[in-house]
C-alpha cells in the first residue's frame, strides 16, 4: 500500500495507523501519514492523529490536525476539537433561535418518488437535481408565474402535460409556462436523473 524501493534505503515513509482507525471512501495522501480515529469521503490527510473526518460531496484536506471533528455536509461544514464536539446540539439551537433555513431545510431530501436536491436558490430562481426512482410518478404542481425548464441527464421518463404524453431523453429539455401541472413517470428499470430549474416570472 505504502510502497518502497530496496534500492533507495534512505527515502524512508514514516506512516501509522492506529487500531481503532475506520477509512472508507477516496482517501490520499502524501509524505509521512499518522490517523487514529474515522475518516470517511473524499480526504487528503496528512499527519492527521486522532481526528473524526467525515465527509459527503466535496474533498477535505486536513495538514498536522489533532484531535479533531470536521463533518461536510450538503447543508453546512462543521469543525470542532474532540472534546467539545457534542456543542454542536447547541448550534442547532442557535440556528432555530435565528430563523435559519438550515434548521429546517435540507438541501438533499428523500421522498417516496425519489431524491430532491437543491442545487441553487435566489430571489427568483431555484435549480434541482430530481432523481426518480423505477415506476415512481412525480407530480409537479403547476403555476402560472413560474417558467419550468426540466433536462433529462441519465435515462427517459415519460412527460405528461396538457399538450399531452412524451418521452423525455437523456440530453433533451422541456420548457412549460402555464398553471398546468406536469407528471413525470418512470417507466424504465433504473433510476432517471433530471435538472430542474424554476424561475418566477416578475408581474
Amino acid at each position: 500500500m505504502f510502497g518502497s524501493n530496496k534500492s533507495k534505503r534512505n527515502a524512508e515513509i514514516d506512516s501509522l495507523v492506529g487500531g481503532n482507525t475506520k477509512i472508507n471512501g477516496d482517501i490520499h495522501f502524501t509524505g509521512g501519514l499518522h490517523v487514529d480515529g474515522t475518516i470517511e469521503g473524499d480526504v487528503i490527510a496528512r499527519d492527521t492523529r486522532n481526528c473524526f473526518i467525515q465527509g459527503h460531496d466535496r474533498l477535505i484536506a486536513t495538514n498536522n490536525l489533532r484531535d479533531m471533528v470536521v463533518v461536510e455536509t450538503p447543508d453546512s461544514i462543521f469543525v470542532s476539537d474532540l472534546e467539545h464536539s457534542r456543542d454542536v446540539k447547541s448550534i442547532v439551537s442557535e440556528l432555530k433561535d435565528r430563523g435559519r433555513k438550515e434548521y429546517q431545510q435540507h438541501r438533499t431530501v428523500y421522498h417516496p418518488w425519489g431524491i430532491s436536491r437543491l442545487l441553487e436558490q435566489r430571489d427568483r430562481y431555484a435549480a434541482l437535481e430530481l432523481t426518480i426512482y423505477p415506476a415512481a410518478i412525480l407530480q409537479l404542481p403547476g403555476d402560472g408565474r413560474t417558467t419550468q425548464h426540466l433536462l433529462a441527464i441519465d435515462g427517459a421518463v415519460r412527460l405528461t402535460d396538457a399538450a399531452g404524453d412524451r418521452t423525455l431523453n437523456a440530453g433533451e429539455s422541456f420548457t412549460a409556462v402555464g398553471p398546468d401541472p406536469i407528471r413525470l413517470e418512470n417507466t424504465g428499470p433504473q433510476a432517471v436523473r433530471l435538472i430542474q430549474v424554476g424561475l418566477t416570472l416578475t408581474v
